[in-house]
């Protein structure tokens, strides 16, 4: 089976070629460079993101929700089910930029944090 992916690592956003056999990567072509190598071999076999998002927030001057974010990449397949449970939290002001929100979020070892302070009224 062979997958097209293009690599973001550089400007260049060449497209690769990846030739699966048996779920195992056998041949990777289509690199103009050696830096999207190990960015294709993850985007293949374990796909992350960085989530980011908003939930409510009580008692905050000027704001209604706050911006949060995962401290790292969370495996893609996750990212549906990390909102639908991300819309079931509510926090309340004070909160500072960089505040663990959820620690060890959905068991993955990585925090939600939030990206914007907001003070209480």
């Amino acid at each position: 089976m062979k997958r097209k992916v293009t690599c973001i690592v550089c400007p260049r956003g060449c497209r690769a070629i990846v030739e699966l056999i048996d779920g195992e990567i056998k041949e990777i072509s289509g690199l103009k460079c050696n830096k999207g190598d190990d960015y294709i071999k993850q985007e293949v076999t374990h796909p992350v993101r960085l989530l980011f998002t908003t939930i409510p927030i009580e008692g905050a001057k000027n704001i209604d929700v706050l911006p949060v974010r995962t401290s790292q990449p969370i495996p893609k397949d996750l990212l549906d089910k990390s909102l639908d449970e991300l819309a079931k939290i509510k926090v309340n002001a004070p909160v500072k930029i960089g505040d663990v929100i959820i620690k060890d979020f959905m068991g993955t070892g990585i925090d939600v944090i939030a990206s914007r302070s907001a003070n209480s009224e």
